[in-house]
């Protein structure tokens, strides 16, 4: 019985995996969409379609689509719909009416050099020599509230998606901190005034696994360095902002990222990656 299940289970996820594959949706033409109560893949592609009389076959070509836009590369992936979630759809179809643009302008952010501006108020005060600085910062980290801290690193998030997007002066160096002769890192810095050279404005790490897929980013953002040894913040691969609490590597959950903003960040990593490392 056990053998029978497991057999029409991997015929499934086999028919699934085809499927995915030679779907071909859109990267650059899509309008999100917010997980409503009831919803399901099928459900949002027949929507989305807005045909009358569409047919399974065209339903189904929408739904893997979709799939492939939103990387539910499995069919766990693509039953596993959270109510509130954002997902992208393509726009090349009239849009479903449930599906208001409002939605995502609800997860905007302030810019990261406003929140850093905050922050700065809080760790370093004027008037103070440079070790006074130092010693100031260290004793008041902890005094920067959990949800400017957190706002502060998704303004991040929202930076370091537009510079992998839109910047070409990049500077871009491999990681080889578990082996000697395979990368398992990419070091990505922003330099100012869009320079190669010079002063750092913001960096982050990238960790990959042996196929060359997202683990985990640790990053610093312009405007406020809160951490002087360390990075600010990581973010890993179920979408958890963290902030470090101590010097031992332990870390502090902030929050659960939106899930399209989560993933447009991801996205414009993994396509450095897939570019860098070869």
């Amino acid at each position: 019985m056990g053998n029978t299940i497991d057999s029409e289970t991997n015929k499934v996820h086999a028919y699934y995996k085809k499927k995915y594959s030679e779907a071909n949706p859109s990267t650059t033409n899509t309008v999100t969409y917010t997980i409503k109560k009831g919803d399901n893949l099928w459900s949002i592609a027949r929507e989305k379609l807005n045909k009358k009389g569409a047919k399974n076959a065209e339903v189904q070509d929408m739904m893997y689509q979709i799939a492939k836009l939103n990387k539910m590369d499995s069919p766990d992936e693509a039953n596993n719909l959270t109510i509130n979630d954002i997902i992208l759809l393509p726009a090349a179809t009239s849009v479903i009416k449930s599906a208001p643009q409002a939605s995502a302008k609800k997860q905007t952010v302030r810019d990261v050099r406003t929140t850093s501006a905050d922050i700065k108020k809080i760790i370093e005060p004027a008037g103070l020599s440079y070790v006074e600085k130092m010693q100031y910062k260290y004793a008041h980290v902890k005094d920067i509230p959990d949800n400017l801290y957190t706002e502060n690193g998704k303004a991040g998030i929202k930076y370091w998606t537009d510079m992998l997007k839109n910047n070409p002066k990049l500077k871009f160096e491999e990681s080889y901190s578990t082996s000697p002769t395979k990368p398992s890192g990419l070091i990505i810095t922003k330099k100012e005034n869009d320079s190669m050279f010079g002063m750092t404005e913001a960096t982050l790490l990238v960790q990959f696994d042996e196929h060359g897929k997202f683990k985990k980013v640790a990053f610093d953002s312009p405007g406020v360095n809160i951490n002087n040894i360390k990075f600010d913040y990581e973010l890993d691969a179920n979408g958890n902002l963290k902030k470090p609490i101590n010097n031992y590597g332990d870390m502090k959950t902030l929050e659960k990222m939106n899930k399209y903003e989560y993933q447009q960040f991801i996205q414009a990593l993994q396509e450095h990656i897939d570019d860098k490392i070869k």
